[in-house]
């Protein structure tokens, strides 16, 4: 069951937010701010964030900046009431992964989330990809020697299906 973190000041947009995944087992943690929406992130490292833009003491470019140093495999939506370009790119510039304008239907969140968290695979996965998540889920650094890697004939982007 994948784990999203609703990172919103709104309560009643974070509640509405959080029936419509619980109503596709998706497991939800919640966080009325910035702030709080870091630290949660850093703690339970859930596959999606989705976090308003505009929020007291920690803004959403700020969230992304910080979740995305840590946990490079979470997914991250932001969602804003403001549709201005400087606002999406600051936003991707950031370390989110979208930008989408409220309101926004279940419909067109499900083909974002689908396009930009794709169902667990593990064909395909690259040596890169495996010890990124490896890092994600321990959180501490994982040395990996390259050098000896690659003079044995694999490539970051060798496939470990």
């Amino acid at each position: 069951m994948p784990t999203v973190l609703l990172i919103e000041d709104d309560a009643e947009s974070r509640r509405v937010t959080a029936a419509l995944f619980t109503r596709e087992d998706w497991t939800i943690l919640e966080a009325g701010d910035g702030e709080a929406g870091i630290s949660l992130a850093l703690e339970r490292r859930p596959e999606l964030v989705l976090c308003d833009l505009l929020m007291p003491k920690v803004n959403g470019f700020q969230v992304c900046r910080s979740i995305r140093q840590h946990l490079q495999r979470s997914r991250i939506i932001i969602v804003s009431g403001r549709d201005y370009g400087v606002d999406r790119a600051s936003a991707i510039e950031a370390g989110a992964d979208e930008y989408l304008v409220k309101p926004i239907s279940w419909e067109i969140l499900r083909e974002v989330i689908d396009r930009v968290l794709p169902a667990v695979n593990f064909t395909n996965v690259t040596l890169k990809d495996a010890i990124d998540f490896l890092r994600d889920v321990s959180g501490s650094n994982i040395h990996v020697n390259w050098k000896a890697i690659e003079a044995a004939g694999i490539t970051q982007d060798t496939a470990i299906n």
